[in-house]
């Protein structure tokens, strides 16, 4: 029987889309899975719809309702790694639907690459999305091209800097999920990037480029799919320049947070990239800029990076 697979899906005040979500679930073309619903303290009739599946399929979806509010979706996620006993592990946004050969398709690259790498090598997999609108029209057909991500930009100076891995399209392993560390949760941008970095550092990061996600945009979209690649991109980035500042900023608390968590971890090399990132603000403009620039301290596209040179 093929290893059980463990979905961890946050919700809240998600009521409108999670029927839908979890009905995509339950139509995945492989069938090994369990799904956690951890609810953050709902106000509407999301903890209600939850707790109707896990009655209906009480051997397949679990449900637990946080007793208190975790303060996010990234703390709300953090805290049901420890839900997981299986040998790999998926996330799940509330308002998303899954393509049906999502878990298959991402389930047989891991296992590929456990092949290759061997089962006790920390390994993350993860896949392009559909953006739709609230009614599934297709608004764009890659969240990575309309993103300007690069997926191949999986070192850790490229990932200190920028995520290009979406959590809800992730599968990865035990070796990892043991790796995971999660402490000053404030400073950490998002549980995806976060385990991207521990993923870079440590072990692989596998990219399919195939679709497993309709990603659905609505009003109550914690984050959103952005468009990095236009004009309007660099006037938005001059204009509200104080959050670009602060954006790039946070880059840094929380590659220090990953520094005091995995020092004893990191090697030579790793150490140097990290502490090299951290000593680039004390610099004057030209030479962070040449520091960015020499050590591939830089986003994924022309105008992001452009964004991030002007304001570093």
């Amino acid at each position: 029987m093929k290893p059980k697979i463990d979905i961890l899906m946050a919700t809240y005040n998600g009521e409108k889309y999670l029927k839908e979500q979890i009905e995509s679930i339950i139509a995945q073309t492989l069938t090994n899975w369990k799904l956690y619903i951890q609810d953050d303290c709902s106000s509407d009739g999301t903890a209600q719809i939850a707790k109707n599946y896990a009655n209906a399929y009480p051997d397949k979806i679990i449900f637990i309702q946080n007793l208190v509010p975790s303060g996010s979706a990234k703390a709300n996620f953090f805290n049901m790694l420890k839900l997981s006993e299986s040998n790999y592990i998926m996330f799940c946004d509330q308002d998303d639907v899954w393509l049906n050969t999502k878990i298959e398709v991402t389930y047989e690259k891991m296992i590929e690459s456990e092949k290759l790498n061997g089962t006790a090598t920390p390994i993350l997999v993860h896949t392009d999305l559909v953006i739709v609108n609230q009614d599934k029209y297709v608004l764009h057909k890659s969240f990575i091209k309309f993103q300007g991500l690069n997926p191949n930009s999986i070192s850790l100076n490229k990932l200190l800097v920028q995520n290009n891995v979406t959590g809800c399209t992730m599968i990865f392993n035990r070796a990892l999920l043991k790796l995971i560390i999660y402490k000053n949760i404030e400073e950490i941008l998002m549980h995806d990037w976060w385990i991207a970095l521990i993923a870079a550092a440590f072990g692989r990061i596998i990219f399919y480029p195939g679709k497993t996600i309709l990603y659905r945009q609505h009003a109550h979209n914690q984050l959103g799919a952005i468009n990095n690649r236009n004009i309007r991109s660099i006037i938005k980035i001059i204009i509200k320049k104080s959050n670009t500042k602060k954006r790039i900023s946070t880059t840094y608390s929380q590659t220090l947070v990953f520094l005091r968590l995995y020092i004893g971890y990191l090697d030579e090399s790793l150490l140097k990239i990290i502490l090299c990132y951290l000593t680039i603000p004390k610099y004057n403009k030209i030479l962070r800029i040449k520091i960015l620039l020499f050590n591939h301290y830089t986003k994924q596209n022309i105008i992001a990076t452009i964004g991030q040179l002007i304001f570093c």
